[in-house]
């Protein structure tokens, strides 16, 4: 149910303003990056006789050399980015001087937004995202949190779309060090066309969303959840 309630409060903010919604929204999130990251095992598939005893393969892992991303984008680009090295994690101290960096750049970049002093800013539901010191930040800079629903990464764009694409590039690599590691992840960013990211805030998001309200909404009505 709080899927279908989030998804009905976007899409609803989506159609009576769709200027003001998206042309002040950014989305965020975080993921990690890894000097090493193995390929699927889709990738090294191949066809054999039959009766024929299968390759030995060696077992592959992430490396433990790796990298915090975090970034923040809009239906332009990317907004902002930044990375924490392992072991260092991303805690409310932590996050609340990106935020602040995010707003430097966002001026810079964007200063209209800037201007309106209107920031709709859309982010998972992960703990350090509603730490109170968070809700303090973002109150006293007038940043407004668009909801989103609990343990549904399918709704995130970030998760849908911009990591997934981005890692895509990345598999199967091995990066001598972080530096190496960073520089490549910088450049592959700056590959992603203006308009995948405009393509996937204003019209993929939006059906997955509405997907979500029809699958969801039809299950607790008892149809078939298909």
């Amino acid at each position: 149910m709080q899927r279908i309630v989030c998804a009905e409060l976007i899409l609803r903010h989506m159609e009576c303003d769709p200027e003001g919604f998206f042309d002040n929204l950014i989305t965020m999130d975080e993921s990690w990056v890894y000097c090493y990251d193995p390929e699927p095992k889709g990738k090294s598939s191949q066809w054999l006789p039959i009766g024929a005893a299968r390759p030995q393969k060696a077992l592959r892992a992430w490396s433990t050399v790796k990298s915090m991303l975090v970034s923040f984008f809009d239906k332009c680009g990317l907004v902002y980015h930044e990375f924490v090295r392992h072991p260092e994690t991303v805690d409310r101290h932590v996050f609340v001087q990106i935020l602040h960096r995010m707003r430097l750049s966002l001026r810079r970049r964007c200063p209209r937004m800037f201007a309106n002093n209107r920031i709709l800013l859309h982010m998972d539901n992960a703990p350090v995202h509603h730490a109170d010191l968070i809700h303090i930040f973002m109150d006293r800079t007038n940043i407004t949190q668009v909801p989103h629903p609990p343990y549904s990464p399918d709704l995130a764009p970030s998760d849908f779309w911009f990591f997934p694409t981005l890692k895509r590039t990345l598999k199967g690599r091995r990066f001598n060090g972080l530096d190496d590691l960073e520089s490549e992840v910088d450049y592959q960013i700056g590959l992603i066309p203006g308009h995948a990211f405009r393509n996937c805030i204003m019209n993929i998001w939006p059906r997955r969303l509405q997907r979500a309200i029809d699958v969801d909404g039809g299950f607790f009505e008892g149809q078939p959840h298909t």
